[in-house]
């Protein structure tokens, strides 16, 4: 999982979970559409989490300037298709059927936006599928409850980098603030690590909803990615430690021959 996140933070799009995907499949000989449901499954479940948590601050955030105003409906604007994507997902089955209708349809356009068209509707269905067989409304609230556990020290972490920059940070503006930026680098995640998107959505949201100026909300924003980086540093480094340890022990890990008896 540290690998995950490092590859998350450092390449474009989901290499980490991608990645997490090839190791499951390859060395620990899981099926793919098990593996893939699974990982999109967690992931749409948190988006879900992440999403309705949003719109439930959005009738509490101030609204006074441009600023916090675009950012309102800015905020909005990601939170309610991630919950319409995560509501979705608990029953894939009637998307998935509007997806095969579409394609029907759309692959008799002529090339090239018909072969396109269905190329990119096929890996939805296949995705649908795979999030149908790896994902129950009962495992759906399961990662939901742990990815607002996750969302919850997250908040923490960022009150702790803006009071290492001697800003108080606490309640609705916290709350606003981590859930602008986390929203605004899923909608971007084709950078590293929502690169641009993360920083310019929760400084401004700092500047919007925290009363913050432009130059402290910069400072927030670099200790929040220092944090990140000797998080996961530290992290790979004590699970390198004890790396071969781990490995022996795990389930189905080879292990030597036992001796015969003397």
């Amino acid at each position: 999982m540290l690998a995950v996140h490092a590859l998350n933070l450092a390449l474009p799009g989901p290499a980490g979970d991608l990645a997490f995907i090839g190791v499951l499949v390859g060395r620990r000989g899981l099926r793919a559409g098990a593996v893939l449901g699974a990982t999109a499954g967690a992931r749409v479940a948190g988006l879900g989490a992440l999403a309705a948590l949003g719109l439930a601050l959005l009738p509490f955030a101030p609204a006074g300037g441009p600023l916090a105003q675009g950012l309102l409906i800015g905020l909005f604007a990601m939170a309610a298709p991630g919950l319409a994507l995560g509501l979705a997902a608990l029953r894939p089955a009637p998307l998935r059927r509007a997806f095969a209708a579409a394609a029907d349809r759309l692959v008799r356009l002529p090339a090239p936006v018909g072969p396109a068209a269905g190329k990119v509707l096929g890996g939805l269905i296949r995705a649908l599928g795979a999030l149908g067989e790896g994902l129950t409304p009962r495992a759906a609230l399961g990662a939901a409850g742990w990815s607002l556990a996750i969302q919850a020290l997250l908040a923490l972490s960022l009150a702790a980098a803006a009071r290492a920059s001697g800003i108080s940070l606490m309640g609705l503006p916290l709350a606003l603030a981590h859930v602008t930026g986390e929203l605004a680098s899923v909608a971007v995640a084709v950078a590293p690590g929502g690169l641009g998107a993360f920083e310019a959505g929760l400084g401004a949201a700092l500047v919007a909803f925290a009363g913050q100026p432009a130059a402290a909300a910069a400072a927030v924003v670099l200790a929040v990615r220092l944090t990140q980086v000797v998080a996961l540093s530290v992290g790979a480094l004590a699970v390198a430690a004890r790396a071969p340890e781990l490995l022996a022990a795990a389930p189905g890990a080879e292990r030597p021959p036992a001796e015969p008896p003397a």
